[in-house]
């Protein structure tokens, strides 16, 4: 007899796991490599529509991005997608300077400082 891949229930716990996430044999495969066992969460409201807006922000579906939200953490990838989309912004508004102008920058700071040590 083949044991059940059904989920049980045991002292509040759904396979050795809090209940809402369950764990299954199945594979992911990605990128045409096997990645990891898949697994179900049960997501809060806010969780939910924090991953859709991100999602969103970065043209991905709320799926795909789950992956990069659990690896990098939610917080970072909300910081580096709103930077991105600004600094795309910016790049679209003409908001740029040029490589001329950034060496000028940099060549009066490190004078500057070369005056400030001589002094």
């Amino acid at each position: 007899m083949k044991p059940s891949l059904q989920p049980r229930r045991v002292n509040g716990l759904q396979n050795g796991h809090p209940a809402g996430c369950g764990l299954s044999s199945k594979l992911i495969y990605w990128d045409g490599e096997i990645f990891m066992p898949t697994a179900s969460l049960a997501l809060s409201a806010q969780l939910s529509r924090r991953i859709e807006k991100l999602a969103q922000a970065a043209g991905r579906t709320p799926e795909s991005m789950l992956r990069f939200v659990i690896r990098d953490g939610l917080d970072y990838c909300e910081y580096a997608v709103k930077n991105i989309n600004e600094g795309l912004a910016d790049i679209e508004a003409g908001r740029t300077h040029s490589a001329q102008d950034v060496r000028g920058h940099f060549a009066k700071r490190r004078s500057a400082r070369r005056d400030k040590k001589a002094a």
